[in-house]
């Protein structure tokens, strides 16, 4: 009776260890799962810092280059401007030289 009680202890004991070392795998698994979890969306993180990163420098070269034209369309317009009033001096130069010379 003793040996039966014994031998009955033995395999409560058993499987109450048996429910505790599943409690602790299962413990164990969680928490490498909210490990990794963690991991990937820190990498997603870091993904998307890079890429907004890398969106602020395309627009930032978008800008320049939007200045760099502008500027550009500037000095065409003062040089075409330029030309013009050097073109309307000229005339009126040849004006007032063929008015001198049709006086004489």
């Amino acid at each position: 009776n003793k040996r039966k009680e014994a031998m009955l202890r033995r395999v409560r004991d058993m499987k109450e260890e048996a429910q505790r070392a599943a409690v602790v795998d299962t413990e164990k698994k969680k928490a490498r799962q909210a490990k990794e979890l963690e991991t990937a969306m820190s990498a997603e993180r870091q993904r998307q810092h890079e890429l907004k990163v890398i969106e602020r420098k395309r627009q930032g070269q978008r800008d320049k280059e939007v200045l760099q034209q502008q500027a550009h369309v500037r000095l065409v317009a003062q040089a075409t401007e330029r030309e013009a009033e050097l073109q309307r001096q000229q005339l009126e130069r040849e004006e007032r030289a063929a008015h001198m010379i049709s006086e004489k």
